[in-house]
């Protein structure tokens, strides 16, 4: 008697407990509303990432200037300017904003961000970049107006000038 007893307590309780526990696990992995976010951070926390964005970034300014001024100046000054940049929390923002809607695309709730227009943070890069380059002052106009647009054979993307 007390067997059955006990056998028809613990039964169910095992079953809600074992219930609870894998919806607890769900919620705070794959199901997690904040972890595109928490993706995010983490990216942007890395500086390999960082160097990435920063040599698009400079790759793109470069771009908007003209080539006989542009030749004039190394592609790691550019970057370094780009990361100067990145530092900036507008800049900062806008990257984030990027890679919360790719996670999220990714994992089936909307699109991907196919261009990632910086022209909003121009001012910003320009500051970074004329900061690093002192001499670019007078050319890197407030119009730096850059557009990344997202390759999808690879895993980091290229910066060109907006048309």
């Amino acid at each position: 008697m007390r067997q059955a007893l006990a056998a028809i307590i613990l039964g169910p309780a095992l079953l809600i407990a074992s219930l609870t526990w894998s919806a607890f696990a769900i919620l705070n992995t794959v199901l997690d509303p904040d972890r595109s976010e928490n993706v995010a951070d983490v990216l942007l926390d890395d500086e390999a990432v960082r160097a990435e964005l920063a040599a698009s970034i400079g790759k793109g300014v470069r771009r908007t200037l003209p080539a006989e001024v542009a030749l004039q100046v190394s592609d790691e000054q550019f970057e370094a300017g780009a990361a100067l940049a990145l530092e900036n929390p507008v800049v900062e923002s806008l990257i984030r904003d990027a890679l919360v809607q790719s996670h999220q695309a990714f994992l089936g709730e909307g699109q991907s961000p196919r261009n990632l227009d910086i022209g909003s943070a121009a001012g910003a890069v320009r500051e970074g970049v004329v900061a690093t380059v002192p001499a670019l002052a007078s050319v890197a106009t407030e119009s730096i107006r850059v557009v990344s647009t997202i390759d999808d054979t690879s895993t980091s993307g290229w910066v060109r000038p907006s048309s």
